[in-house]
């Protein structure tokens, strides 16, 4: 509901300077709309709106999901910096899903293709 992922326990709040919890996004300090963050590490929360979002993570993205120059999304949807090794490991990690997923399909596009009858009929 309303006021969901911001910190109202103070008397005398406005909501330019209602903190936003850990998890959440807004656009500014001056908009009532908060939304979850698709990953929660992402955003931060706070009073200012410019540092919502974790290092890397770009501030004027909606739900810190994008990264700023120098940072790459990983397979978590956090943002790391850009080092050989970093970049290494999640090149190795698609590179390895994309090769599973080719690898299946074509086990199964054989498997639809030859039936046991066709193996019979081509070893007699």
């Amino acid at each position: 509901g309303y006021g969901e992922g911001l910190n109202c326990t103070a008397f005398g709040n406005k909501l330019a300077s209602l903190d936003l919890l850990k998890g959440y996004w807004r656009s500014g300090a001056i908009s009532g709309d908060v939304r979850e963050c698709i990953a929660e590490d992402a955003c931060v929360g706070g009073a200012d709106a410019s540092s919502y979002c974790a290092a890397g993570h770009d501030p004027a993205s909606p739900y810190c999901a994008s990264c700023a120059d120098g940072f790459f999304l990983d397979i978590d949807d956090l943002c790391r910096e850009c080092s050989s090794e970093e970049a290494g490991k999640s090149v190795a990690i698609i590179t390895s899903v994309f090769g599973f997923l080719g690898l299946m399909f074509l086990v199964v596009s054989l498997k639809k293709g030859i039936s046991d009858n066709d193996l019979w009929l081509a070893y007699p």
